[in-house]
């Protein structure tokens, strides 16, 4: 697994030339079908990452999950990100990243887990989506830090830093950088320490020369230096001679910032010998730099123009750093004497310069409009979930109204029924006292019943009451007697009503009964019948009287 590692590494940063990778993938396709177990994922894995195609690296998942084998599995699911991320729109990329990374975590697979982190993080910092490459590379050093996993902290701050390097942030570079080269274990302890460590030491000394720190470009060039040795102690093997020729750059440009001009042209010149036919100039770009700069200090503008368009067309989309090469390029023809190119060069420089800002803006404009659009579906998404809230509620503040009524109406039935029942009782009550006092002698009654017997058998008999202009006064001379005298008969007789209420309790009964009996006349007609010349008063008393409006008194009257 570690050579296969070293093998996944190299041929991620320099692929083979397109004819030989044909040849390579055609005989694997031929032969994988024969081997099994880890030939065959061997083999898969080789055509996968020559092909760099996402159906290459789903054979090598699902052999893997043929095998149970987590190791090659977070490895097939780590280089198909990789590839991903070359393809796939930012959308989908995230959610096979948050799939995969369930799974690389869960399963502690941490060396996957946080590359494809990392790799995730520098495609959304290209994408420029630089708030988001921000937030998640501290999400994974925060990740790091729960599962108390220093490489990954470490390699968390290293790629924060080579954002900050990336946006000129040197100052800020340098210590993120620092304090991932301080949290990484030490490289002697496993490869990918190793790896991450030689990976550090390489930011650490590009922003050193960006901040013109001599001492620390030679601190940390020479930390390299002794991981590359180490390398070589444990054989280690580095096909492209990327590691000793970049080791042997960095120490040369801190020789050359020291004044130490032959050392430096020695150093290079050695490393010369690390660099292999075929493998691309991007594994030797700061060997190219480190030349440009040796042979510009000794005014040899020819040799510096050759590396310094080595160092252009390497670094083509690579926008911050081909800036950087073009400026220097326009630098090495002014002293060449070559004014009229270096002013074509500073202006395409300057051309380049504003189109990125306009890229910068426009693309702070699309984010402002996608935030801004976020944000209003966010408003009316709160809004419809207000109005839906809002909805609920009021449904559910019908039903219970709904619901309160219909007890309360249920309620207000029987306690009605019961007032009714009351009221047929008293009728009848009543009707036997009337029958009782018939009876008795009429010498055996005082005065004043005698006087009220004659009023009320008056009142049954031309139902006087119902007059609505009927006064006491009248009923006195109907019945050869004074007001008063009258006044007192109703009084005693009727537990101490005066002539008006006794009236007023003669048309609610007479009411009462034309409601039972007589269904030919509505409501209001009834009231008018018993001698009420007000609707309103009528049926205030008769609701009073009876507890319910006249109304419900028919309609309960019915009633079985």
């Amino acid at each position: 697994m570690k050579n296969l590692l070293i093998l996944l590494a190299f041929l991620t940063l320099f692929p083979m030339h397109p004819a030989a990778a044909t040849s390579l993938v055609d005989s694997l396709r031929q032969l994988a079908p024969t081997l099994q177990g880890k030939d065959k994922h061997f083999a898969l894995a080789r055509i996968a990452l020559t092909t760099n195609d996402i159906a290459d690296w789903d054979s090598v998942i699902a052999n893997a999950r043929t095998l149970q084998d987590t190791v090659s599995l977070s490895m097939g699911l780590t280089n198909r990100i990789i590839c991903l991320s070359n393809q796939a729109p930012i959308e989908l990329l995230q959610t096979e990243v948050d799939k995969a990374l369930s799974f690389l975590r869960s399963s502690r697979q941490f060396n996957y887990y946080f590359h494809t982190y990392r790799v995730y993080i520098n495609t959304l910092f290209t994408a420029r989506q630089r708030e988001e490459a921000q937030q998640t590379a501290t999400d994974m050093f925060e990740a790091a830090r729960q599962e108390k996993q220093p490489l990954g902290m470490a390699m968390a701050l290293q790629v924060q830093g080579s954002m900050y390097y990336q946006l000129n942030l040197y100052t800020k570079a340098m210590d993120a950088l620092e304090e991932a080269y301080r949290v990484c274990p030490a490289y002697t302890s496993e490869i990918n320490t190793l790896v991450t460590h030689a990976l550090i030491c390489e930011w650490l000394c590009m922003t050193a020369l960006k901040l013109e720190d001599t001492g620390k470009l030679t601190t940390y060039a020479d930390r390299y230096h002794e991981n590359v040795e180490y390398r070589n102690e444990i054989r280690l093997g580095d096909p492209s001679g990327h590691f000793p020729v970049t080791a042997a750059a960095f120490r040369a440009q801190a020789m050359l910032r020291s004044g130490r001009q032959e050392e430096a042209r020695v150093l290079l010149d050695h490393a010369l010998t690390f660099m292999r036919p075929g493998i691309p100039a991007r594994a030797y770009e700061h060997y190219y730099e480190a030349r440009c700069e040796q042979l510009y200090r000794q005014a040899d503008y020819t040799g510096a123009l050759i590396a310094i368009d080595t160092l252009l067309n390497t670094h083509q989309g690579y926008f911050p750093f081909y800036l950087h090469d073009l400026l220097r390029k326009a630098e090495i023809l002014a002293h060449q004497g070559k004014g009229v190119e270096s002013t074509r060069l500073y202006s395409r420089y300057i051309a380049m310069q504003d189109s990125i800002e306009r890229i910068e803006i426009a693309a702070r404009m699309d984010k402002l409009q996608t935030l801004y659009e976020v944000d209003r579906l966010k408003t009316e998404q709160r809004n419809s979930f207000l109005w839906f809230l809002i909805a609920t509620s009021s449904c559910t503040l019908t039903l219970i109204i709904f619901a309160g009524y219909i007890v309360y109406s249920r309620r207000l039935h029987r306690k009605n029924r019961i007032l009714y029942q009351r009221y047929l009782e008293q009728e009848k009550m009543e009707e036997r006292v009337l029958d009782a006092i018939e009876v008795l002698p009429i010498n055996s009654l005082s005065k004043e019943s005698q006087l009220f017997c004659q009023l009320s058998e008056l009142m049954h008999e031309q139902k006087l009451f119902t007059n609505p202009n009927l006064k006491r006064k009248d009923l006195a001379e109907l019945l050869h007697t004074n007001e008063t005298y009258l006044a007192n008969a109703i009084r005693t007789n009727t537990d101490g009503k005066n002539f008006h209420d006794y009236i007023t309790d003669l048309k609610l009964k007479y009411a009462s009964r034309l409601l039972i009996e007589n269904d030919s006349l509505s409501v209001s007609e009834v009231g008018e019948k018993s001698g009420f010349n007000s609707s309103s008063t009528y049926f205030r008393v008769f609701r009073e009287r009876f507890g319910m409006s006249p109304t419900y008194f028919r309609n309960i009257s019915k009633e079985k």
